[in-house]
């Protein structure tokens, strides 16, 4: 027995957070009827899960891809603009979904899977998944703006959780900074910068729950090990 939005997830759908959304807008049946009731649970070897017609069986092989996303790309399936996705950088014919965003002009290290329930609790707040950028920003930051990140920046009325930046080189003129965090608030690492009157130049995410690029170069992708796996969802258990 199963909740139907873990059920959902694990058939690659969607994550559970989206399959909660399906199950309300009244666009999955169960049995050959419309499904609304959030928390249903449901026997997967016996229920008839069906998503537009279409019935849904849970995967047999989850797949996990590390891509190294290049700028002027975007994060998602599909985009309205038809602008090159992520999607567009693979070569398998699994449909796979990324976890968590990069926006357009920032680069680095993204994981794509069909594994719902673990892309539900990567991007779930409560796991605090650590992850490390490098920034390019246009100057040379002020000792105390770099402190600030340790006690936290004011972004939509609330503090952002302490965090570490340490200088790493200067470059004409420029400092390179390195930052972890354990949030992911919507370009949250440009805001901070921006907060502070310092422009983001580049930025890319070198490292991701413990995942890190190695030696893939920008556009490339490559799948998990066992062991990434295995690491990766221990990680998780809660």
């Amino acid at each position: 027995m199963i909740r139907l939005n873990r059920f959902l997830a694990m058939t690659g759908l969607a994550s559970r957070r989206k399959s909660d959304q399906l199950i309300e807008d009244g666009l999955i049946k169960v049995n050959g009827k419309v499904c609304t009731t959030m928390g249903k649970i449901i026997d997967e070897k016996k229920d008839i899960v069906e998503y537009k017609g279409r019935v849904l069986k849970i995967k047999k092989e989850n797949i996990y891809i590390l891509l190294n996303k290049p700028r002027g790309c975007i994060t998602t399936v599909k985009d309205e603009k038809n602008r090159r996705t992520v999607m567009d950088l693979l070569t398998i014919e699994e449909r796979v979904y990324p976890v968590g965003r990069l926006d357009y002009d920032s680069e680095g290290l993204i994981l794509m899977t069909n594994d719902g329930d673990l892309t539900y609790r990567l991007t779930h707040p409560c796991f605090e998944i650590k992850k490390v950028y490098r920034v390019l920003i246009d100057g040379l930051i002020e000792t105390n703006d770099l402190n600030r990140f340790r006690s936290g920046i004011m972004l939509d009325g609330r503090k952002t959780k302490p965090c570490q930046a340490k200088i790493i080189k200067v470059i004409n003129d420029c400092h390179y900074i390195e930052v972890k965090l354990h949030e992911g608030r919507n370009r949250q690492i440009r805001r901070m910068f921006e907060k502070m009157d310092y422009k983001v130049l580049r930025l890319r995410r070198v490292e991701y729950a413990g995942l890190n690029l190695g030696n893939l170069r920008t556009g490339e992708w490559r799948k998990l090990n066992h062991q990434e796996v295995s690491k990766l969802k221990q990680l998780l258990k809660r």
